[in-house]
């Protein structure tokens, strides 16, 4: 038998080992207590400190959240039960578990600040576009790969900045259409500034993909 949201084991009269029927219960609720969740990626990082969680996004662990406890247990998964409630560290937001799937979920202040307050964000490895921003504004921190499956707007643009000190690319979503069929890629000096906007097709999870500028610089 187990409890109904975080699926732990529980103990019943004649069971042998309670013992680590209930420490490893104990470990699974003290690294989830007060969940908070550090991003979206596609696969579990190679190495995750304690603390550390993240919601994965493809393979059969799809939509788990993988944590690291103990380090007798290594990497673990908790699967989300409806309505469930993670605050997003990276981006300053909470999601919510529904319909079998994570969203993110807007309270109105992350638009005030953004608004207020524009910065680029420093990406690398992998980058999941949050739902709903109508300019994403990011500044290369390594190569990466970015991910729309999140992005709710039928049209958003985006604004890349080379990294200061050494040039790096990006790998578009396959979801993207080009013109002529042929990806572009950011501008290879460093500092460039690039920009570009997407346009959501109907009834398709693709985008047209539109370069406005390419090479701006201070």
């Amino acid at each position: 038998m187990k409890t109904t949201n975080y699926q732990f084991d529980l103990m019943y009269q004649g069971q042998e080992h309670k013992d680590i029927v209930y420490n490893e219960s104990i470990l699974k609720l003290d690294a989830n207590l007060n969940l908070s969740v550090d991003n979206f990626v596609e696969k579990p990082p190679e190495s995750i400190t304690y603390g550390q969680r993240f919601i994965l996004t493809s393979g059969e662990n799809k939509n788990k959240i993988c944590y690291f406890a103990h380090s007798t247990k290594g990497i673990q998964y908790i699967s989300p039960y409806n309505n469930m409630l993670v605050y997003m560290v990276k981006d300053g937001c909470f999601a919510i578990f529904s319909d079998n799937s994570w969203q993110k979920v807007t309270t109105g202040f992350e638009e005030q600040a953004s608004s207020s307050s524009l910065k680029f964000i420093g990406i690398k490895d992998e980058y999941l576009l949050p739902s709903k921003v109508d300019c994403h504004y990011l500044y290369l921190e390594a190569k990466c790969a970015l991910n729309f499956d999140e992005v709710k707007n039928s049209s958003f643009a985006v604004m890349i900045k080379q990294n200061y000190e050494e040039v790096f690319n990006i790998k578009w979503p396959e979801n993207i259409l080009w013109p002529g069929k042929e990806s572009v890629q950011v501008t290879a000096t460093v500092n460039a500034i690039d920009f570009f906007r997407f346009q959501k097709i109907a009834e398709s999870k693709h985008f047209l993909a539109e370069t406005i500028k390419k090479n701006y610089q201070y």
